[in-house]
């Protein structure tokens, strides 16, 4: 097991997007709360039933632009339903790698890509009562999205910094025994 995963930002940020899919997303009433996967689950089932209920007189000769707005929200909910699973479980398995020894960046990348993406489509697709009602665990997954994107960018401490082979820059008049510098 690599314990200088633990040191990055990228790593707990994967973390906390995971931990965020099993907090409280959304707030109904004040006293019942859902989860991210049971939100994903809620939002599939509704954008399926807006489908059929288009698509079940799609022969009618009426074609206005407000029922084709309808299906591609519909359609862009039922997408965004299945990549609320899809990052997480990519950090997961960038959690493992991260763990085993691998820097997987794009697997992180993509992560956090796929959920940013998935509640942006949801932003612009829902009704503004399912947006305010949001909890903590869309406050958690959106962190550490965004905290992945910025570990990626940043240099780990185990990466040798610019200025040398070995990584530590060497002042004038220092000497290394077995080098050029030391011989001349």
């Amino acid at each position: 097991m690599n314990t200088r995963a633990f040191s990055t930002v990228r790593f707990w940020s994967a973390v906390a997007l995971v931990i965020g899919l099993f907090l409280p997303w959304m707030t109904i009433g004040g006293f019942m709360t859902m989860a991210g996967y049971q939100f994903a689950d809620l939002v599939r089932h509704d954008a399926s039933a807006k489908n059929e209920q288009i698509w079940g007189d799609r022969f009618h000769p009426r074609h206005d632009a407000r029922r084709d707005a309808e299906q591609l929200n519909a359609t862009l909910q039922l997408t965004a339903s299945y990549l609320i699973y899809c990052g997480p479980a990519v950090a997961a398995l960038c959690i493992a790698l991260e763990l085993s020894g691998k820097r997987p960046k794009v697997g992180y990348l993509l992560a956090a890509a796929t959920v940013l993406g998935a509640l942006g489509i949801l932003y612009k697709t829902e009704n503004t009562d399912v947006v305010q009602s949001a909890s903590v665990g869309v406050f958690v997954t959106i962190a550490g999205a965004i905290g992945m994107v910025i570990g990626v960018f940043i240099p780990s401490r185990s990466q040798p910094a610019s200025g040398g082979a070995s990584g530590a820059t060497r002042a004038p008049g220092d000497t290394v025994s077995g080098s050029t510098a030391a011989r001349g």
